[in-house]
């Protein structure tokens, strides 16, 4: 009886290794074709400010386009712990109360799902993939505000080089 069995499995082994190999990779291709995960994006466009432009920050990121120093800064933001906790600290309820492991977690997702790329001299766009469009519309715009914060604190508006007010009375006067 063991002999017939072992006749049979060695009669039909090339067939059971490639049934075995088939259906991983059959499994494999189908979720690949039918993935659920959405990407989310929005563009931004980029441009120096008038007022700033002889603030250091305005220069220090860019290789001479807007949109390639918007870009460097916002991936600068991103590896930072800080950027990330106050992004997903307002989409994510009780981020905070998570412990340290779970928190490591979500940071890590947030930056390998978000992708900020530029696209010409002015315009960055902003991808984030997920099986959840609402909440990554929501998380997408906590990230662009966040940006917009972050670069204000580096940023500050005011005086440059004490002509601010002076621009700003210009630009708006009709000089004829």
């Amino acid at each position: 009886m063991l002999k017939r069995l072992l006749d049979v499995v060695f009669e039909y082994a090339a067939l059971l290794l490639i049934a075995l190999a088939v259906v991983p990779v059959g499994v494999g291709g189908v979720t690949y074709v039918f993935d659920r995960t959405q990407v989310v994006s929005a563009q931004v466009w980029a441009d120096r400010p008038v007022l700033l432009k002889e603030v250091p920050i305005v220069n220090q990121f860019s290789d001479g386009s807007p949109s390639q120093g918007m870009e460097t800064l916002v991936n600068e933001l991103l590896v930072t712990d800080q950027f990330t906790n106050q992004v997903l600290s307002t989409k994510l309820p009780g981020f905070n109360n998570l412990p340290g492991a779970q928190r490591q977690a979500a940071r890590q997702d947030l930056r390998s799902r978000l992708r900020v790329a530029s696209e010409g001299p002015h315009v960055v766009t902003f991808e984030y993939t997920t099986t959840r469009p609402s909440f990554g519309i929501a998380l997408l715009w906590a990230v662009l505000a966040q940006v917009r914060q972050s670069i204000e604190e580096l940023e500050p508006v005011g005086l440059v080089g004490g002509r601010a007010d002076e621009e700003v009375a210009l630009q708006g006067a009709d000089l004829r």
